[in-house]
Formats: C-alpha cells, structure tokens, sequence
C-alpha cells in the first residue's frame, strides 16, 4: 500500500475514534444527569479525579465552597477535603439534617418546609434556600467576597410513596460580577429489597452507598460551575 493510503487510513481511524469518544464523552455526561436504572454506587477513582480537578480551577479562581447537607450528612464536605495532596478550598459546611436546624442555621423559612402548605424540605425551593442560607450565614462572602455553596436534601433508602429516592442538590456562586443559582432534582435507584425487611447494617450499608452516589452528582454540578466560570475568567483576561 502506498504511503498516501496508509496515510488516508490512519487519518480515517482517527477521526472515526475521535467521534466515537465525543459520543461516548456526551453519552457520560447525559447519563450523569439521569438515575432511573443508574447504580447506586460511584467510581471512586473517578470521583477522587473529578475531586483533584475541581480543587485545581477553585484554587486558580479563589473561589472556596460552603456546603450545606441534609441527606448527605457532612459526606460532600469530606470527600471535597479528601485529597491531601491538594489545596483544599473548602471553607466549611453545615449539617441541617432535621428542619428546626435548617431554619436556625441557614434561615430556610418555616414555609417552604411545611409539607402541607409550602413544597417540603425536598424540594427545588428548600435546595436553593439552603445555598442562600450558607452564603449568607456561613460567612463565605465576608471572608472572600466571593464563593460557592452547594447544598443536598433528599430520600435515600426509602420515602414517601411515589417519592422513594427523590434528591435534590443545590448551588449557589458569587464571582466578580458572576452571581446565580440552579438546583437539580434527581433519582437514586430504588433498593429492590424492601427497606422495612433490611438488617441495621444491610440499610446502613445501603444508605452510604446512596450518600457517595449523590456527594458524585453534586460534584459534578460543582465542577460545572467552576469550569464555566472559569471559562469566563479566561475569556474577560484575554480582552484585557
């Protein structure tokens, strides 16, 4: 074979593996987003990545994060001081496991938790509540003047009928002239062993497996944030 067919050929093979991870790279991210069938357990070796490299742009940015968690119970705020060997950017974070605490600590008004009258404490409102809450009462802005806060709420390892898994995660930033929010629900897969039938441990280890699955989709929401920003950073220094 001539050296410009092979040449051709190698050009093709390429370009059809290049499309082929493009596809797949999409394919993650869209099934990141999704959990009907999802497991309920996370790469950890992926996790410990994404951890290194969201560390590395909140370092470049100054921008520290303020965790605010119910279902997760204080394990995002772990795995984002994890890594030793990186510069931490976690300022602090808040466990508001029950209500009276979510109102006292991060100013999540009574009526945005009352299941009755207002959405419930699972719930886009009371997501994005708890992050407003954070960085204003976390002291993330009188420190640094800028920062993220994340937060989480949901059922993990049962529920309320028809709501059996439900999470929602929150974010909220401050950066420059940056300022927004968004909230995310999603779906943890339903154990198919019956939750009242479970032993202590069995729920136990069930319900940490739920806890690194949705500390994974919050670091994922985390790691868009900071990159956008820090697209956006990039992009303001280079008309400068």
């Amino acid at each position: 074979m001539h050296h410009a067919g092979i040449t051709s050929l190698v050009i093709r093979i390429l370009e059809r593996r290049s499309s082929q991870d493009v596809r797949a790279s999409i394919k993650w991210r869209a099934s990141s987003r999704l959990s009907g069938n999802e497991p309920r357990h996370c790469n950890m070796q992926t996790a410990h990545h994404r951890i290194h490299s969201l560390l590395r742009i909140l370092e470049r940015l100054s921008l520290p994060v303020v965790t605010a968690e119910s279902c997760t119970s204080g394990a995002l705020a772990s795995a984002l001081s994890s890594r030793t060997k990186s510069p931490t950017m976690l300022l602090g974070g808040i466990i508001a496991y029950s209500n009276p605490v979510k109102q006292r600590l991060l100013s999540v008004d009574a009526l945005i938790l009352d299941e009755q009258k207002g959405p419930g404490e699972v719930s886009k409102e009371c997501a994005l509540a708890m992050t407003k809450g954070a960085m204003k009462d976390g002291g993330i802005l009188e420190i640094n003047g800028q920062g993220i806060a994340i937060s989480t709420t949901g059922f993990l390892n049962g529920g309320p009928p028809g709501r059996e898994g439900e999470v929602w995660i929150g974010c909220r930033w401050k950066f420059g002239n940056n300022v927004g929010s968004r909230a995310e629900q999603f779906w943890v897969q339903e154990n198919e062993d019956n939750v009242e039938e479970q032993g202590h441990d069995e729920a136990a280890d069930a319900r940490d497996k739920e806890k690194h699955w949705v500390v994974d989709k919050a670091l994922i929401i985390l790691m868009d944030v900071a990159a956008e920003l820090d697209k956006k950073s990039q992009g303001k220094a280079a008309v400068l």
